[in-house]
């Protein structure tokens, strides 16, 4: 016997059809993998794993995974890393457009 509620509750907790294979943009992404950070960054895994050891890059979460937003904050309050040939195409926007 199918109840209503039961049906209604499938419906909720199933994936919707259009949200299956759903991929978001790696500039909307609340965290980073390292290798994701560091392409953000314009810049080899192995420099931006140097600027975490060196504190210009916030440390991972324990997932090992990077804030977005703290990896961008880093990026505008660390004025030697925004120079010209650190810059990648968005940086350089943001940059002259605040």
């Amino acid at each position: 016997m199918n109840h209503p509620q039961n049906n209604q509750q499938n419906e909720i907790t199933q994936p919707s059809s259009v949200l299956k294979g759903l991929q978001v943009p790696l500039a909307d992404q609340l965290t980073w993998s390292r290798k994701e950070a560091a392409g953000v960054c314009g810049i080899s895994v192995y420099t931006f794993s140097k600027w975490v050891n060196d504190g210009l890059m916030p440390p991972p979460f324990a997932n090992g995974r990077f804030s977005n937003h703290s990896v961008r904050e880093s990026l505008k309050n660390n004025s030697e890393l925004m120079a010209p040939e650190n810059l990648f195409p968005l940086q350089e926007w943001e940059a002259n457009n605040g």
